[in-house]
């Protein structure tokens, strides 16, 4: 998500956004949004600590009271999920 974030920031300051741009942008965020919905409130919640909050794995397992390994877990599992929801909505 952060790699797709630089990747829109840099193309729009590139490119000005037009109105069909725009909209895609939002339907972008709208399918993102819904799919991080679909998520356990876990694996919400790790993804947001690493990806959102940019903390560790060692501080998001602080922060969850749980291991490294089950935040590395949980992180896994979760992108893989969103992957699979993300290719099921694209097509």
């Amino acid at each position: 998500f952060r790699r797709l974030k630089l990747e829109r920031d840099h193309a729009t300051e590139a490119n000005p956004s037009r109105p069909a741009d725009v909209a895609s942008q939002v339907e972008d965020r709208d399918l993102i949004r819904h799919a991080l919905r679909s998520l356990s409130h876990r694996q919400r919640s790790a993804l947001v600590l690493r990806f959102y909050a940019d903390l560790s794995e060692q501080q998001t397992a602080e922060v969850m009271q749980c291991s490294v390994a089950a935040v590395k877990s949980l992180v896994s599992r979760a992108t893989a999920s969103l992957r699979e929801r993300m290719r099921g909505e694209v097509h």
